[in-house]
């Protein structure tokens, strides 16, 4: 099984280069209960909406981090309440001290984030952290009649121009260029979709609505797609409104993060937040920092890893807010909406169109080459971004991040990068990853 695994990890990319043989692939690979194994099977089938807060793993995770991670080892407790909290700047700062004694970097592997401050960091995850994660999605996928089928996507991916998609057989999906927005690029996926009897759409909340509302716009028939899965951004009360009630369709919407320490699921019937004790410890603090256990009091979402060892995060402020709609200390927690730093994120292009700068996001070595970004934008269709570089910035990386926004915007949009010493912040101190002067 760690055969199939490591096959699927290495080859996927090299066979999407090549759509025929890709599709074919596709067709005779056994299902993902085979393709993922054991521990795959196992997560899934332990998975529960109405599973309690998992006390007894918190109790075990900051005993062990108490006794192994450098950053914790002045805390004489295992009490939560008595644990500090942490954020994106500290865990930048302090970054070699979250090792535990027990990591490994064979076994690790980093991901890095901009996410909605600007600030860049990384983290460390387990390398076989994706069958969890693909547990609990296809778990929730499920719910929408999704098994192993092929499913359109629109996320962070550019193609190059002499290609509509490319097809990964191994995780099937049928990826779409998120960034090539225009009505003729939207018209061919929608055909592209129909020929290879496409059920799912998965994207970005931004993405989807960009594509979703030219088929609503052209009186196009979606009744073919049976649920649209969104991710990694804020599902916006007007992005529901077309998905949902002008369309008609099924939507499943999960809140997660880079540092994979909390998941919470929108449900597609009730609209409720519910979150999924089990992914990780799921707090709520208020401005004091105490927990809220009162309903529709709004406060900041703080998670804590349950089972990442290597690299454990206790007490991390995400910097968004929600309240509870239903508490319930022993069991099921729904939550009202999920409010983000900014709910409305855009960069636009000259005609209209737009880009979510959540999408934007440059995983790999990008980030440990800078100390902070920022885009500006004050006229559509002009971009600035605000860089601020670390010693080891090169040449070389202002040529890549050209390169990496080019292709993300429309081609007539104008990108300028300005070097700068520090970001504007919020009137709270908080960074802020898009300065926008546009009227929305």
């Amino acid at each position: 099984m760690k055969l199939i695994s490591k096959i699927a990890r290495v080859f996927n990319e090299k066979l999407s280069k090549n759509n025929s043989l890709a599709y074919l692939v596709y067709l005779i690979l056994p299902n993902n209960n085979v393709i993922l194994g054991r521990e795959y099977r196992r997560i899934k089938r332990s998975i529960s909406l109405v599973a309690p807060p998992q006390l007894d793993s918190l109790k075990s995770m900051l005993n062990f981090v108490v006794n192994n991670v450098p950053f914790y080892s002045d805390y004489n407790t295992i009490k939560y309440k008595d644990f500090p909290f942490i954020n994106k700047k500290i865990i930048v700062d302090e970054e070699e001290h979250f090792f535990s004694k027990v990591y490994k970097s064979r076994d690790y592997e980093v991901v890095t984030s901009g996410g909605t401050t600007g600030i860049p960091a990384k983290y460390y995850s387990p390398k076989n952290r994706y069958k969890k994660e693909y547990a609990y999605f296809h778990f929730l996928w499920e719910k929408l009649g999704y098994t192993n089928q092929l499913r359109a996507v629109l996320r962070n991916t550019s193609l190059s121009e002499d290609r509509d998609y490319k097809i990964n057989p191994i995780t099937r999906e049928v990826v779409f260029d998120a960034f090539r927005n225009t009505d003729l690029y939207f018209m061919q996926i929608y055909k592209i979709i129909k020929k290879l009897k496409i059920n799912y759409l998965q994207a970005y909340p931004s993405s989807a609505y960009n594509f979703l509302n030219f088929c609503y716009q052209k009186s196009l028939d979606l009744k073919f797609l049976k649920g649209v899965f969104l991710s990694s951004e804020s599902y916006l009360e007007y992005q529901q409104l077309l998905f949902e009630k002008k369309l008609n369709l099924k939507v499943i919407s999960v809140y997660g993060h880079s540092e994979r320490l909390i998941l919470i699921y929108r449900d597609f019937a009730t609209g409720e937040h519910k979150v999924l004790h089990q992914y990780g410890f799921f707090d709520l603090v208020d401005t004091n920092g105490n927990s809220i256990t009162e309903e529709n009091i709004v406060g900041e979402i703080v998670g804590t890893s349950l089972d990442n060892f290597g690299y454990p995060l206790i007490k991390y402020k995400t910097g968004d807010y929600t309240s509870y709609k239903k508490y319930n200390s022993n069991g099921e927690c729904t939550l009202n909406e999920i409010l983000s730093r900014r709910e409305d994120l855009r960069i636009y292009n000259k005609d209209e169109s737009y880009v979510s700068p959540t999408a934007l996001n440059m995983h790999g070595e990008f980030y440990t080459k800078i100390k902070g970004l920022q885009y500006f934008q004050k006229t559509k269709g002009k971009l600035k971004i605000k860089i601020i570089k670390s010693d080891t910035y090169r040449y070389e990386d202002e040529l890549f991040l050209i390169n990496f926004m080019t292709e993300r915007f429309s081609p007539t949009t104008e990108i300028t990068i300005e070097y700068v010493h520090k970001l504007k912040t919020t009137n709270s101190g908080k960074n802020l990853l898009l300065e926008s002067k546009i009227e929305y």
